[in-house]
């Protein structure tokens, strides 16, 4: 996968809506090479959600697409910092087909991908990732870059971590890099249990 920065944001500058939805802007890129995957750390704060939450789906923004292949969004442990590389969290693989995807060249923060699970998915507060992969080299994600100038304003710069959490590409989908001043675009949506 191939992340572009910056994410997309609801106002001109990164900012944290609540402890685990996150809007960046950049304009830079990462591009999902074959079981290349990208993934991004999230934090359920126990703060705030003292029994975990269910997660319903993750959205994710496209600036490009397959018109053939698909791409998946599965949900896994984080294994002393890094995404597990083998460990799968049960009901959390939801697959889109290209014809799913919403891609655009322009950051528009309506047009997103949703990934939606087969079940909502009980994540105790802590740490998790999701893992964005595709057999295909033209899926291209939005994110956020330090430094680098934010796509709803190109006057401003990126200039502190939209999140706490952090990005990283494989080259093997095993073996973790991580990237240390760019972030996905995305959203987690929590299902409401009442």
């Amino acid at each position: 996968m191939t992340a572009v920065g910056p994410s997309g944001s609801p106002n001109p500058r990164p900012v944290s809506i609540n402890p685990i939805d996150v809007f960046i802007t950049t304009q830079k890129g990462s591009v999902v090479y074959p079981k290349d995957p990208l993934s991004q750390t999230f934090f359920v704060d126990g703060r705030f959600y003292n029994q975990g939450v269910f997660v319903d789906s993750i959205d994710c923004w496209f600036r490009t697409k397959d018109d053939v292949s698909p791409v998946s969004c599965e949900i896994r442990p984080v294994v002393n910092g890094y995404p597990s590389s083998f460990e799968i969290l049960p009901f959390s693989v939801a697959i889109l087909q290209p014809e799913e995807v919403v891609a655009s060249t322009t950051f528009d923060t309506t047009k997103y991908s949703r990934f939606r699970f087969e079940s909502p998915v009980h994540l105790p507060p802590g740490q998790y990732a999701f893992v964005i992969q595709s057999d295909s080299l033209n899926y291209v994600l939005y994110t956020a870059v330090l430094g680098q100038f934010e796509l709803n304003d190109p006057t401003k710069r990126v200039t502190e971590q939209p999140y706490i959490g952090s990005l990283f590409k494989s080259q093997n989908a095993s073996t973790w890099t991580a990237e240390q001043n760019e972030d996905l675009t995305f959203r987690v949506n929590i299902a409401a249990v009442s």
